[in-house]
């Protein structure tokens, strides 16, 4: 039966939600109700009235479950799903489904057990830990009984409810929370018969796990472990060709960081690509539960940026939606403005579409929240839009740390660097290393990466090392380090004296002295207080490398200037933008094909207003421009009179705590 109620579409609707929108068309904007929501269809027909009474506030909903059910046991549940299908049709609204449970997101002893109504497996489908446990409630990603649970499960739900899109949760990784991979006597027997070896499970793991720094087969088990998800994902490509080839296919990652699922997800979208190569979607995202601490959301920006790069190079990759991550949904968690904002900051960071999480069967929120959820999205759509259209045709610029070849053998399965945060913070461009930087920093996690034959490409490069890190090469890389840079040795003893006289040290070729650049010191100064400095030194290759002080967790203004200072010389002017700042701030530029700057998105971190901002555009695609807030009619802005041609200046207007504000390039 209808819902009359919801016959009634505004019209003003038809631009963003419209029930003629074409079935492979990917939305802007996904809300996801978690489990049962089919169980409150009274409650689903008011927050779709909600939806309908804020144009542009959902483009598509997504329904769950979470279970190892059996098709017959999916079919009455699909019954109810059919009739929320039908509530949706006559709202405009796309609907899709997420299957919240594909290897399990924790072992469960439960699970040991055959219940009613869920996929009898045997003791063999489940995951073994590295110390020989089975773990009930993780299912081994190649074992047959697995994979044909997710076949015949995914081929209920695309027969039975014919979704735009069918999504596989994050629980479908290896490691974090996890075991970091199964030791099951197949999973053995297969990794062995790939790399002939005979290696025993204990054998195994105490490689694996030791406290080697660097350790070569970790990276052989790394790709042993992407393939093993990407076959398993395989399974949801053959169920869709089977009955519903149409179906958008699509995975939510976790933290590109994390290394214990493979390199990076590609092998598993393509493989839920097909041979076909059918257009996928990817769902970044993973932590930052609530705003108690909000510049952790600069962090968890990284993690999308990455992912965001890597795909945006994958053909078959055609949607990246952010995964704002409320779930459970409460609402002292993140207000909705602290929602909107976020997805701000990772739109600008790389996705081109956002997902929300909404409404938990058992957990009611009052219909007040919703309204003013929807109407808070529906409030952000345009700016997140005008953003989102810089995004797809971009890059991320800026410096980013380099990575070697030891990449995927570090001990601990992580690539997370606490230092990205740290510099992003300051207000310094920082993007990631799969963007093409323009400038590459090493930090320790870089340090510990790379190998010998590392030293010369990346040096390559125009490069920024802390004086800590600059330590560790020379220790360890001194040969490959002293031929690249023949002023090595020198480097720290001049850095010393340059950080006690407030200075910038240049060398103009290998063996020149430096030559000391002071700082003019400001009024109530002196020298002792004013202890920054840097060391740019030239590379046999002509190059330039700055040595400077250790990544600060809260640098001065004076170390954060030489910091710019260096980026500036070491790029020869090009670096594509220079905010100025004594505030927490994110500077997110946009590079497009040709390496101009297509926009520049700032994030206010800290509680109170910001000054006036300046911010120097490198080579922009137009000094046409537009200043652009939430909530409001864009303002064009002019540069600076008597700025430079190619790098203009900028005044930006003041920046309310914790908002957003992009500058874009119009024509």
């Amino acid at each position: 039966m209808r819902v009359l109620s919801l016959l009634a579409i505004p019209l003003c609707l038809s631009a963003i939600v419209s029930a003629e929108r074409p079935a492979n068309t990917w939305p802007f904007i996904i809300v996801r109700h978690a489990d049962r929501i089919q169980e409150a269809p009274e409650t689903m027909k008011r927050i779709l009235q909600i939806c309908m009474d804020n144009p542009g506030s959902v483009d598509e909903i997504w329904l769950a479950d979470s279970s190892y059910r059996t098709p017959e046991a999916l079919k009455p549940i699909l019954d109810k799903m059919n009739v929320l299908r039908e509530q949706c049709d006559d709202a405009g609204i796309q609907l899709s489904f997420q299957q919240g449970i594909t290897l399990g997101h924790s072992g469960n002893p439960a699970y040991a057990k055959k219940v009613p109504g869920t996929t009898p497996f045997s003791e063999k489908a489940w995951r073994v830990n590295e110390h020989g446990h089975i773990v009930h409630g993780l299912l081994c990603p190649r074992s047959p009984e697995s994979r044909q649970h997710l076949y015949l499960y995914a081929k209920t739900i695309l027969e039975g409810l014919k979704p735009n899109s069918y999504w596989l949760d994050d629980d479908l990784r290896i490691g974090l929370s996890k075991p970091c991979g199964c030791f099951c006597d197949l999973c053995l027997s297969e990794f062995n018969a790939k790399h002939g070896s005979s290696y025993t499970r204990e054998q195994l793991a105490s490689i694996l796990f030791s406290s080697k720094p660097v350790e070569p087969l970790r990276e052989q088990w790394i790709i042993f472990n992407e393939e093993s998800l990407a076959g398993f994902a395989m399974q949801l490509r053959r169920a869709a060709e089977e009955v519903h080839p149409e179906c958008r296919l699509a995975y939510q990652s976790i933290m590109s960081s994390a290394l214990g699922s493979g390199r990076t997800f590609l092998p598993l979208l393509e493989a839920l690509s097909g041979p076909s190569g059918k257009p996928v979607g990817i769902r970044p995202g993973a932590l930052f539960y609530d705003e108690s601490i909000p510049r952790d959301m600069t962090r968890k920006s990284f993690s999308v940026a990455r992912e965001a790069e890597r795909c945006r190079k994958a053909s078959y990759v055609a949607q990246i939606a952010y995964e704002n991550e409320t779930y459970p949904r409460h609402i002292l968690q993140k207000s909705p403005e602290a929602i909107m904002i976020e997805c701000s900051l990772m739109v600008a960071s790389g996705c081109d579409s956002i997902s929300l999480y909404w409404y938990v069967v058992g957990e009611h929120e009052p219909i007040e929240y919703y309204e003013n959820f929807a109407k808070t999205t529906a409030q952000y759509r345009p700016y997140l839009e005008r953003i989102a259209a810089s995004t797809r045709k971009t890059r991320l610029g800026g410096m980013a740390r380099a990575l070697g070849f030891n990449r995927y053998q570090v001990e601990d399965f992580s690539l997370f660097d606490p230092n990205e945060s740290l510099l992003a913070h300051a207000g310094l461009a920082v993007t990631v290393e799969e963007a093409d930087p323009q400038a590459w920093i090493l930090t320790m996690v870089s340090a510990r990466s790379i190998a010998t034959q590392d030293i010369e490409p990346i040096l390559d490069r125009p490069t920024i090392i802390p004086e800590d890190v600059f330590g560790f090469l020379l220790k360890n890389h001194k040969e490959a380090l002293v031929k690249c840079l023949p002023d090595a040795e020198q480097a720290l003893p001049n850095l010393a004296k340059a950080v006690a006289m407030g200075a910038i040290a240049t060398v103009a070729k290998p063996g020149d002295e430096p030559k000391f650049a002071t700082y003019p010191i400001q009024d109530g100064m002196t020298p002792d207080n004013f202890k920054c400095g840097a060391v740019v030194l030239p590379t046999a290759k002509g190059r330039k490398v700055a040595l400077v002080q250790p990544i600060a967790a809260f640098p001065l203004a004076n170390r954060r200037r030489a910091y710019l200072d260096v980026i500036d010389i070491v790029t020869d002017g090009a670096f594509p933008v220079r905010l100025e700042t004594c505030h927490a701030a994110r500077v997110l530029p946009r590079i497009d094909a040709d390496g101009k700057v297509d926009s520049v998105t700032l994030l206010n971190h800290s509680i109170g207003e910001t000054p006036n901002l300046k911010l120097t555009v490198r080579n922009p695609r137009t000094r046409n421009a537009q200043w652009l807030r939430p909530r409001m009619d864009p303002v064009p802005i002019s540069a600076d009179a008597g700025s430079p041609v190619n790098a203009p200046v900028f005044t930006l207007p003041v920046l309310p705590g914790w908002q957003p504000g992009t500058l874009i390039f119009v024509d």
